[in-house]
């Protein structure tokens, strides 16, 4: 089994207690946050506690992270919603949970080359490359991570060109090629002892330290896992104490195993196999519970593969049968959460489908409703204007008949007639012209408008057009009703005249 450590540092222009780290940085921001108004300074604070959580309790970086970005959003300040993405991304790849920390540092990589915050986009695409790496994605990691080292040389940051040098030297170490991979260690550790950065000292020579384990050169190798584990101490950083402690039990076991290697003790490698596996155990253990600690799953499953690898050599089958348990539980557990991320990423995009198709169809319901509106008021209006004209006719004829009662009763009889033609001129305005109406506008609102080309569209078009034939026979027979009528009034009043 061969534990690699995977330099992961989220690098910051930190403006606030530069020369805290870890829990002591969290606990002076968390005592200040109450007392800070609402603006981009406290989503900075925000930011700065998510990402000091991110080295020892990744939970509590997510949380701290969400409200940064909660309060950046209101503030619509764009560079505060990327710093916040990013840190959540990076306290996910922390909880090994590398769907939701891609997805994170995707949202901030695509706001900060909106906004042009280049050094935004070399921290996002070094912590891009991390994620890949850690998921065995070596080219692609690769590729983010000679985009950010360009980025960081644009700027002149040499702590994080000395950052990319680590990460590309893993994959060099990788590819087994040790010469090029320590070459690139030792500028990264030149750089990092410059600008005295203690973090990235700490990695790389975590990372030296692997290198020469993969050589066979342990006392070289827990001399650097060593000093990489003193500094991490003083930091407060326990993740990279994890891989330290981790590093260091893969280093002991394989003294153990190596027959020629034990015989003579010395300050770090004691002597006997026994002691060497010994030493082994106790490191694993305290890797592994640190680990739980911070819930770093991925460093667990594989230091308990390799206790249990540790075990067998000490002859303890029990033990080593329990330990490759816990290993194979921890990786489904992975396994499982990513597969369940994945579903639930599916779900909720089916989700925010079902919800545009919901907004879409309450728009067509409001604009349905409207030309409803439209086409009813519009009968109402005609059919009111159909029955002023008429009853203006039938009030007019009716004084016309009042005063000619007195001198021509003899045309009672005819005036008689003409009444009933007048209402049955008004009961045909009321009852046989709102029906059709009524029927058109019906009909109308069945009208399928976002798809002309619906079977059922050609249906309606039909009924409205036998509706309209009919309301047209309607009103034909009324005006020949007028027209009747206004023939026998003319009649009457040539009759009058003679």
């Amino acid at each position: 089994m061969k534990r690699i450590l995977l330099l992961f540092y989220f690098l910051i222009p930190t403006v606030l207690f530069a020369q805290k780290q870890g829990e002591q940085l969290v606990d002076s921001l968390l005592k200040a946050l109450p007392a800070l108004p609402t603006d981009t300074f406290k989503v900075k604070v925000l930011y700065e506690i998510s990402s000091g959580y991110r080295s020892f309790n990744a939970s509590e970086g997510i949380k701290y992270g969400q409200q940064a970005l909660e309060m950046s959003t209101n503030l619509e300040w764009q560079k505060g919603i990327a710093m916040s993405y990013g840190a959540i991304g990076s306290n996910y790849t922390g909880k090994s949970d590398y769907s939701k920390a891609l997805e994170n540092l995707f949202k901030a990589l695509a706001i900060n080359e909106t906004i042009g915050n280049i050094k935004g986009q070399a921290v996002n695409q070094i912590n891009i490359g991390v994620v890949y790496m850690k998921k065995g994605e070596n080219s692609t990691a690769l590729s983010y991570y000679y985009k950010s080292k360009k980025l960081y040389e644009q700027l002149r940051d040499n702590n994080g060109v000395s950052l990319n040098l680590n990460n590309i030297s893993i994959i060099y170490q990788e590819q087994k090629n040790y010469t090029k991979a320590l070459e690139c260690y030792n500028l990264a550790l030149d750089i990092a002892k410059n600008e005295n950065n203690r973090t990235q000292i700490s990695t790389t020579l975590g990372n030296i330290g692997v290198v020469y384990f993969f050589q066979k050169d342990y006392k070289e190798s827990l001399a650097a896992q060593f000093a990489a584990l003193a500094i991490s101490r003083e930091l407060g950083n326990k993740s990279l104490m994890t891989d330290n402690m981790g590093n260091i039990g893969v280093s002991y076991r394989n003294i153990a195993a190596e027959t020629t290697l034990y015989l003579n003790g010395d300050s770090l490698i004691p002597k006997g196999k026994q002691a060497n596996l010994k030493l082994s155990v106790d490191y694993f253990n305290k890797a592994i519970a640190l680990g739980r600690e911070i819930g770093y799953l991925d460093a667990i499953q594989e230091f308990y593969s390799g206790l249990s690898e540790t075990y067998t050599l000490m002859g303890d089958k029990e033990k080593a049968l329990e330990s490759y348990k816990q290993h194979v539980s921890i990786k489904n557990s992975i396994n499982s959460a990513d597969i369940k991320l994945k579903i639930a990423g599916l779900e909720a995009t089916r989700e925010m489908e079902l919800k545009d198709k919901e907004l879409e169809i309450e728009k067509l319901k409001v604009a349905n409703t409207r030309k409803e509106r439209v086409l009813y008021i519009s009968g109402i209006i005609l059919l009111l204007g159909a029955v002023i004209i008429i009853f203006r006719k039938f009030y007019s004829q009716r004084r016309s008949n009042q005063a000619l009662s007195m001198e021509k009763r003899k045309y009672l009889q005819q005036i008689k007639v003409q009444e009933d033609v007048l209402n049955d001129i008004t009961y045909a305005q009321s009852h046989d012209l709102r029906e059709p109406v009524s029927t058109i506008v019906g009909l109308a609102k069945l009208y399928d408008q976002e798809n002309p080309n619906a079977p059922e569209n050609k249906a309606i078009i039909k009924d409205i057009v036998e509706v309209s034939v009919k309301l047209d026979n309607r009103i034909t027979s009324l005006i020949r009703k007028e027209n009747k009528l206004a023939a026998e009034s003319k009649d009457m009043n040539k009759e009058g005249d003679n």
